[in-house]
């Protein structure tokens, strides 16, 4: 029954209007930290450069909380965890912060595997957000975020680099459905339109 409602609630909301709305800038604290791989310098031309390990985003102290800011913070640390994913292939951290009755988000890691799967991998695919808001629902547990990111384009490579598929680059708009279980964060229900 509370699915339906969610499904009904969104079904309401129109993307198109979430785009022309944001938050006030965020801040410093409000984002997780990023992961980024750099190359290290190399003092000769010879010198190959050695990427630096990627670590996963963490979770900011803003999204501790329980209310529209928290939600807020919470999906942006999603958006960051989901660029993680994509970059590594480690989908383990993602796959925690989904309620396990959540099957789009399961989809979403399950296509993350498959791009990682048999020595295949991805570049590109980054999302970075252009738009998000809180939405009243009349759940008071639940807080749905409306987000809409611009994400890179994305390649698919075999094992031996060649492009499987390549997905262009384009807006894509979320309606993240986020509960509190056992006081921690977790997407309960997804969606996604564009892409």
């Amino acid at each position: 029954m509370v699915v339906r409602r969610w499904v009904a609630a969104a079904l309401c909301l129109p993307l198109l209007a979430l785009s022309a709305c944001s938050d006030d800038e965020p801040n410093a604290k409000d984002e997780p930290s990023p992961s980024v791989t750099m190359p290290s310098s190399s003092t000769s031309p010879s010198e190959s450069t050695t990427p630096v390990p990627i670590t996963a985003p963490t979770m900011p102290a803003a999204a501790e909380g329980s209310g529209d800011k928290a939600a807020q913070a919470f999906a942006r640390y999603w958006v960051a965890m989901v660029n993680y994913a994509q970059e590594t292939g480690d989908t383990e951290p993602l796959k925690a912060l989904h309620s396990e009755k959540c099957t789009p988000c399961s989809s979403g890691v399950e296509a993350v595997d498959e791009g990682y799967a048999n020595g295949k991998s991805m570049v590109g695919g980054q999302y970075k957000i252009t738009s998000l808001k809180a939405v009243d629902t009349d759940q008071p547990s639940v807080r749905m975020i409306g987000l809409v990111v611009h994400a890179t384009r994305q390649k698919k490579l075999d094992r031996q680099g060649r492009v499987l598929s390549s997905t262009p680059p384009g807006y894509r708009g979320f309606r993240l459905y986020l509960r509190k279980y056992s006081g921690e964060w977790a997407v309960g229900w997804l969606e996604v339109n564009g892409g």
